[in-house]
């Protein structure tokens, strides 16, 4: 075999070249094409996650409309039937400003130092008072909040996947405050916050 390896070194040098494209090409095929298989796999997986997710949404969105199609039915049964439903509908209307009034004032009393504030996504909310700028980056389908505050000298701080009953603790010149996540909506994605002095 080896005579033969000597009396063909050309035939052999093709040889072990084509051997060594063969295994290099193998080497990429098996590599590099299936990293990217697996790359456009977890790319399917992750469109699929955010489609079931507004998929949810959607659903969500559905039945409330479906629930103020009925409503709006009933408030159409009830202009037929009444005589003057501009009165009907501003009494209830003053029962509820009353009630909400009532409700804040017991609120107020119970809870001096405490603000709760709904902050949609890609808003902010901004208290001058307390140098206090909260922005809501985002809300995720597992329930957790990405925020960015500013207080005081403290600028842009990132809190990420923050979950509900969490309590970010801020300090700047102006004293320490308290901000604790009291509710979380994905749906509509906004949160609702307590701040305390």
């Amino acid at each position: 075999m080896a005579n033969w390896f000597e009396a063909n070194p050309t035939k052999s040098i093709i040889g072990y070249t084509l051997l060594i494209i063969g295994a290099s090409w193998a080497f990429y095929k098996f590599t590099f094409e299936e990293s990217k298989i697996d790359n456009y796999k977890s790319q399917i997986e992750t469109k699929q996650a955010t489609i079931s997710q507004y998929q949810a949404r959607i659903e969500y969105l559905e039945e409330e409309n479906m629930r103020f199609k009925s409503e709006l039915k009933d408030f159409e049964e009830w202009n037929s039937k009444t005589e003057n439903p501009t009165l009907f509908y501003k009494s209830q209307y003053e029962k509820t400003i009353l009630s909400r009034i009532d409700s804040t004032k017991t609120n107020m009393l119970v809870k001096s130092n405490l603000e709760k504030i709904i902050i949609n996504k890609s808003e902010s909310y901004i208290n001058k008072d307390l140098d206090l700028i909260i922005g809501l980056k985002d809300v995720s389908v597992n329930y957790g909040t990405y925020l960015n505050i500013s207080y005081g000298n403290n600028l842009n701080n990132i809190f990420d996947n923050k979950k509900v009953g969490e309590t970010i603790i801020l300090k700047s010149n102006k004293g320490q405050i308290k901000i604790t996540i009291n509710k979380i909506n994905y749906v509509y994605s906004n949160i609702e916050i307590s701040i305390h002095k």
